[in-house]
């Protein structure tokens, strides 16, 4: 790799690289504002392709052609070449404007049309997975016996990932002076956000089990859970492929979480103060995968309630305001672990 000095010293593109942009990018960029571990590591993936070996200022649509071609020919679908795209853009349209180097993410726009012609190129289908009982039944059973010989208590992990539809990361990130035990709330710093990562700091109850969980954990550390997130990552797969469950990510728990919510009652205001969505339509179509059966468990609530639309509509509200369930139910263990306790009230 070339030192990023060299770079800066080129001036106006002269002789900089696809490659030269990227490495600048990261090194100036992410002290900023954190690229994420999906964006830096992709990027970092690219500097090892024939693109980064491409002049950033002869950058032309065929190389960007000829680039998607060879990822799909090594077995990345569009949607991950897609994403090639997508973290190409911020070094190739940063060059000009912040470091005076001749480049333009222009080849980008211009490749766009042949690639999606070619299938080379496309969105993702938003996911929809969630875990079912016989699937979570065996992780508890494997993560029972599993735990008794690792330090990393992977059955609390991922229970509580469901409590409080946190992402992996930031549970490995949560402290215990962020916690506040007399409102049963806990503050989550820098969390996810496409904008301002850093400050953003967003407060959650801890709900049902999530409390219970939180309380037996050890104080050894000024973290709550001070594991690794790659570590805690890799058990979680390796109990996956141990147990022949494909396609369940640790991600979809959060799915899970806030669709057990929605099942309980709560309403998309209240599913986002726990998930800390500030985007509720982002909430509803990504996060959300509702059972039609869940519908018969709302209490108060019968076809006979709703006789006109303006009894409908008062139904509606009495059942938001009074009727509404103050437990969230079933645990999302209760099914596969007998004896477990019910949920904390809200």
């Amino acid at each position: 790799l070339q030192d990023p000095a060299t770079v800066a010293r080129r001036g106006a593109g002269a002789g900089a690289t696809v490659g030269d942009l990227i490495r600048r990018y990261i090194r100036e960029v992410d002290p900023v504002k954190p690229l994420g571990r999906t964006h830096r590591f992709a990027l970092e993936m690219l500097e090892d392709w024939p693109i980064a070996a491409t002049s950033a200022a002869a950058l032309k649509a065929s190389d960007v052609v000829e680039h998607c071609r060879a990822r799909q020919a090594k077995g990345a679908g569009p949607a991950t070449v897609l994403q090639d795209l997508v973290f190409l853009r911020g070094p190739l349209g940063m060059a000009k404007v912040a470091w005076n180097i001749t480049a333009s993410p222009k080849p980008l726009d211009e490749a766009r049309p042949l690639l999606d012609k070619l299938q080379l190129v496309a969105r993702s289908h938003r996911r929809d997975r969630r875990p079912t009982v016989g699937e979570l039944g065996s992780l508890v059973k494997y993560f029972t016996e599993q735990d008794k010989r690792s330090v990393i208590p992977m059955l609390d992990i991922m229970e509580f990932a469901i409590w409080s539809a946190k992402r992996m990361g930031e549970i490995c990130r949560l402290r215990w002076e962020d916690v506040d035990t007399k409102r049963r709330t806990c503050l989550l710093r820098d969390m996810k956000d496409p904008r301002h990562k850093i400050g953003n700091n967003f407060e959650f109850p801890l709900l049902g089990k999530a409390w219970d969980i939180l309380q037996r954990q050890p104080k050894i550390d000024e973290r709550i859970f001070p594991y690794d997130e790659k570590s805690v990552g890799a058990r979680y797969t390796r109990a996956k492929r141990k147990l022949g469950i494909a396609n369940l990510r640790f991600h979809d728990l959060r799915r899970e979480a806030a669709s057990r919510l929605f099942e309980a009652g709560y309403q998309i205001h209240e599913v986002a103060q726990v998930t800390g969505h500030k985007d509720l339509n982002g909430l509803w179509r990504t996060y959300t995968k509702l059972k039609p059966e869940s519908l018969h468990r709302r209490p108060g609530i019968t076809l006979e309630t709703f006789p006109t639309a303006r009894g409908r509509a008062h139904a509606a509200r009495r059942a938001s305001a009074q009727d509404r369930p103050r437990e969230l139910g079933a645990g999302p263990f209760d099914s596969a672990t007998p004896g477990t306790s019910a949920p904390a009230t809200r």
